[in-house]
């Protein structure tokens, strides 16, 4: 009897090991395809940051108005989300486009700012004092730009 007792408990003991490497390989299969997924979608919006760049072409100021302006021109490959864009002025962030406080137009106005295209960005009622403001866009991606508006 003693050594069918032995061989039983040998058996549970196997059954356990199989069962405990079963679900630690198959905890081990969803982690692993995580990661995977985690790493296709980096990868994807790292291929989008390669292909978007602006450039701001022109800007200007009005004292009276405390108005300033600058034009955005899509010089990349991909679309830009004109509403994702962030604008800030000398360091401070002053709204998202079309967020409140920013105003910006596409030249056709569907909001997408498509390669070769411009958008005009009005921050009204900032410039209180004459003098040089700096103005930074910044795409919903991280791609930015930016701009020294002489407000005189």
């Amino acid at each position: 009897m003693r050594g069918f007792a032995s061989v039983t408990s040998n058996i549970i003991f196997f059954v356990g090991v199989v069962l405990a490497t079963a679900l630690a390989a198959a905890a081990l299969s969803l982690s692993l395809k995580d990661i995977q997924h985690a790493m296709a979608s980096r990868a994807e919006v790292e291929a989008q940051r390669t292909y978007t760049f602006i450039e701001i072409v022109d800007g200007y100021g009005n004292a009276a108005s405390g108005d300033i302006w600058v034009y955005i021109k899509n010089v990349g490959k991909t679309d830009v989300d004109v509403n994702a864009m962030d604008v800030f002025v000398n360091g401070v962030l002053v709204g998202p486009c079309n967020g409140g406080s920013v105003v910006c137009t596409d030249e056709d106005g569907d909001y997408v700012l498509t390669p070769g295209e411009i958008c005009e960005v009005n921050v009204p009622g900032y410039a209180t004092t004459t003098g040089t403001y700096t103005v930074k866009v910044v795409t919903g991606n991280g791609v930015y730009d930016s701009y020294e508006v002489v407000v005189g």
